[in-house]
């Protein structure tokens, strides 16, 4: 019998970040005098994860159902999925910009900071055939929170991971009537840079997953350590043969 359970939920992060959000102006002409930054942008990066939830309502036939619509298990046909992590990330940005006056209409603008805050939000899905205190139980969420633990170490390295692909997108300037005008501008870099940074993250973050947890060997450890009459009762319950 094999019995496997993996992350079902792809993590999602809110590309358009909150506070980046307007309407794109045309890029505007830079001005030979505005060619430098007028201080060095500060990146402010902060993170927090919150209480893992735990929600037992589902049952393996539809866990196993968006495991499969997620490509997150073999096409088999002989895989279910006992239990499923669910990590919800989000994201907001805030940019702050500073001027000099170039003559009587015009401004050089550059960024001063850039603050970004990124929360995880994880949800541990557990079949509900399976007993609650059961030897599956315990081996299910046992394995389940190698794939939230995994996440909280990458989170905490997140910094050093999207830091240097931010940066440059913020050694930026432009020249422009007012705040909001620049602002346009030099968030859609930003915003690019960002996402750019996030993505690449969140590949590699799927790579570990894969790698580190969701292996045949962890499979398998997880099958071997409740009994086969444990097992089939469970898939009994669930309908399964």
């Amino acid at each position: 019998m094999i019995v496997a359970e993996r992350l079902c939920q792809r993590p999602f992060l809110l590309a358009a970040c909150l506070l980046l959000l307007t309407v794109l102006l045309p890029r505007l002409a830079m001005a030979e005098e505005c060619a430098r930054p007028l201080v060095k942008p500060v990146i402010k990066l902060e993170t927090k994860s919150s209480d893992v939830a735990y929600d037992a309502r589902e049952g393996l036939k539809a866990l196993t159902k968006r495991a499969a619509a997620d490509k997150a298990l073999p096409a088999t046909g002989k895989i279910y999925s006992m239990g499923l992590t669910a990590a919800e990330w989000k994201s907001e940005a805030k940019l702050q910009l500073t001027g000099r006056p170039l003559d009587r209409d015009t401004y050089c603008w550059s960024v001063v900071s850039l603050t970004m805050r990124f929360k995880l939000a994880t949800t541990v899905f557990i079949a509900k055939e399976i007993p609650r205190g059961s030897c599956a139980w315990k081996q299910v969420v046992d394995h389940e929170h190698k794939h939230v633990n995994l996440d909280r170490k990458l989170l905490a390295g997140l910094d050093d991971m999207v830091r240097p692909k931010i940066a440059p997108a913020l050694r930026k300037t432009v020249v422009a009537k007012d705040g909001n005008e620049a602002l346009a501008v030099l968030q859609a870099d930003a915003r690019a840079a960002i996402n750019r940074a996030l993505t690449a993250f969140i590949a590699d973050r799927e790579k570990q997953q894969l790698s580190k947890i969701d292996t045949t060997a962890e499979y398998q450890r997880v099958d071997d350590a409740c009994s086969d009459a444990e097992w089939a009762a469970i898939f009994r319950q669930a309908g399964l043969p």
